[in-house]
């Protein structure tokens, strides 16, 4: 099932100020340009050799007992294949300038505001490359969601609440400066590499929300009748029924992300449903009815 994710940071509060970056980080920045120049170096490189892909497989096919017609259908299936895969390597790296609703931007500020948390990535650099916004941190590990795979989709207890100490540990400080996450799943939390490769960290800032104000803890006031905001699969009740969001639906969300590890799918996936509302409607009925002697 390919979960739907909804939602905006536009209503969000975020006060950055420029000269809050460490001199540390702003050294990073002619470093970082020149990881982002060498990548489009190698998109370029990339594009030569698909062209010399096709080069050789057009005389391959030319030399083969193969039609004219099939030829040109086999060219065509490389072509729509290799487009597709570097399209997705352009969305790695950043998004259009020109979307509809950006979220680098203001997810670079969240990535400043987290630094020095324990196990937040680093961010190298923000800004516009050509036709992209582009956000630039830490290379990090699988994702839970790929690792869980790796693992024929199933977690042992022992596992589970190793990952569920640290887990618990990256929202808890997510929380302690004033922000909700609001997309809490295995694929927002990644591995580290080489010495930190136990350890996990928390990503995906493009939907998180102040909650209260630090100085005077006044909390956002409660509202109703919001749009769904998250991902369906691992949305808490509260958020299905239209309910502003609070520290309380992001540990309702990382429950089900635990659930679902342990036991290898959660009751309300697969489920069938005309529109997006119906599906939606259909979740959170499923999530409300299912006992929880299930789990």
């Amino acid at each position: 099932m390919k979960d739907d994710v909804m939602g905006g940071a536009e209503d969000s509060d975020v006060s950055v100020d420029d000269e809050s970056l460490s001199n540390v980080t702003k050294q990073k920045v002619a470093a970082t340009k020149q990881y982002i120049e060498n990548h489009y170096k190698e998109q370029m490189k990339s594009l030569q050799e698909r062209k010399e892909r096709r080069t050789v497989l057009e005389k391959k096919l030319a030399d083969a007992d193969v039609s004219e017609e099939d030829q040109n259908n086999l060219l065509k299936f490389l072509e729509k294949k290799e487009t597709e895969y570097m399209r997705l390597q352009r969305h790695k790296m950043g998004e259009p300038v020109k979307t509809k609703h950006p979220q680098l931007h203001y997810e670079s500020k969240l990535y400043m505001l987290l630094q020095g948390g324990t196990e937040v990535p680093h961010l190298k650099w923000f800004g516009v490359e050509g036709d992209y916004n582009v956000m630039a941190i830490d290379l990090l590990g699988p994702s839970l969601e790929d690792l869980f795979n790796y693992c024929n989709r199933k977690l042992t207890l022992k596992t589970v609440l190793m990952l569920a100490d640290q887990l618990i540990n990256r929202v808890e400080y997510m929380h302690s400066i004033g922000f909700l996450h609001r997309d809490i799943k295995p694929d927002n939390f990644l591995m580290g590499l080489g010495r930190k490769a136990n350890q996990v960290y928390i990503i995906d800032y493009g939907l998180a929300k102040k909650f209260r104000d630090l100085q005077t803890h006044k909390h956002i006031p409660y509202r109703e009748n919001k749009n769904l905001t998250g991902t369906a699969r691992y949305a808490s009740v509260n958020t299905h029924l239209g309910i502003e969001q609070s520290r309380r639906d992001d540990l309702e969300s990382l429950g089900y992300v635990l659930m679902y590890f342990l036991r290898g799918s959660l009751p309300w996936q697969g489920l069938k449903a005309g529109t997006k509302k119906q599906k939606y409607d259909r979740i959170s009925e499923k999530k409300m009815t299912t006992s929880i002697e299930v789990y």
